[in-house]
């Protein structure tokens, strides 16, 4: 028994393909306005009964007379841009737009988790359940990093034409517990005398002031291990757009320097000869410092403190000054009023320890 073609009586091109297993299936031919002919599947017969074959034919046939033939939309597909090709365009139209920390951190991310997993796929047939399943591979706060990067890629794509519509978009992504470290007055106290004897030059005295003016700034590490004396602008401190995490807007951050920081400042200033503020091991910003991190920690018997946990502290005794949370976001930089609603349980306290003050003096 040999393949037998079957046409339809009352649609032009439609028929039955029966292999010599018996199996039938309904095919439409027809040729695309090139003259190329093509064949369109549309179901086996054990499924689709003639008259749904019928319907079906005289739809794609519609569509083909339209320019809009189901075969050249496939054709299209195929030709279309797969992840990494939507990878190699971000890194030539957006990386230049980001921050080198934040541009290294993509490259990571899109090296290490989404090009092994979505690489080869076309941008246009990723799904949402794809996106889980990279998402729960990486598992942790890592996940939600990726999750952000491969939302924004996606909402490019759709700009630039590649899709409709963002498979991220409805992704959860996992939980993080937010740290809620700060510094007791007791803990301050023994990183201050341990700042004290932790070196009298060179790179260890350099990075004691670090931590100095991370204190007494409330700023992100970055904004200070990499600021230049050319940021200095009388009791300002102005890091430029490009230098730090909310600049995505263009202006620069003024950080205020009180009294304290520009002491510390021009200590830092008469033993320099760089033009980083706080100079490394040679004529360039330090770098390496989770090593001294834990040594000055260990001097100052400090447990479970990373470096951040300063901003956080700065923040937890500005509250206990009375600022609101308006006024600590904008010491701090924030973008976003919600990321300063992290402090709002200190407002709190703070609240509950001026009452408890008044009702002891009613005592």
């Amino acid at each position: 028994m040999v393949r037998e073609w079957i046409a339809d009586t009352k649609v032009a091109g439609l028929g039955i393909l029966r292999l010599p297993s018996g199996v039938e299936t309904w095919y439409l031919r027809f040729r695309e306005p090139s003259g190329k002919q093509q064949h369109h599947r549309i179901g086996r017969t054990t499924v689709v009964s003639r008259t749904l074959a019928r319907e079906e034919a005289h739809k794609l046939l519609a569509a083909v007379a339209q320019g809009q033939a189901p075969t050249t939309k496939r054709q299209e597909l195929r030709r279309g841009p797969s992840v990494a090709d939507l990878h190699k365009r971000l890194e030539a139209e957006h990386y230049g737009k980001l921050r080198a920390s934040t541009r290294s951190g993509y490259k990571t991310i899109w090296g290490c988790h989404i090009i092994p997993a979505l690489g080869t796929i076309k941008v246009q047939l990723v799904t949402s359940a794809q996106v889980m399943d990279l998402i729960s591979t990486v598992g942790g706060t890592q996940a939600n990093r990726t999750l952000a990067v491969l939302r924004k890629a996606m909402n490019l794509a759709i700009l630039w034409g590649m899709r409709a519509d963002n498979p991220c978009a409805k992704v959860p992504g996992n939980g993080e517990r937010k740290r809620r470290r700060y510094l007791k007055r007791e803990e301050m106290k023994r990183l201050l005398a341990a700042l004290d004897r932790f070196g009298e030059a060179g790179v260890r005295w350099r990075f004691a002031q670090l931590i100095r003016l991370l204190l007494l700034t409330g700023c992100r590490v970055s904004e200070i291990k990499n600021a230049r004396w050319e940021w200095l602008q009388d009791a300002l401190l102005v890091v430029p757009h490009e230098c730090h995490k909310t600049g995505s807007d263009g202006h620069p951050r003024l950080v205020h320097l009180t009294p304290p920081a520009l002491e510390v400042l021009q200590q830092l200033r008469a033993r320099s000869n760089s033009d980083w503020i706080i100079q490394g091991d040679g004529d360039h910003p330090l770098v390496g410092y989770p090593k001294l991190w834990g040594e000055l920690c260990a001097t100052a018997q400090l447990t479970d403190l990373v470096v951040h946990d300063l901003r956080h502290s700065y923040a937890s005794v500005g509250i206990s000054a009375g600022l609101t949370l308006k006024q600590i976001g904008g010491l701090l930089g924030h973008a976003s009023p919600l990321t300063t609603d992290r402090y709002a349980h200190l407002v709190d306290e703070a609240a509950a320890a001026a009452a408890a003050k008044v009702i002891a003096q009613m005592q």
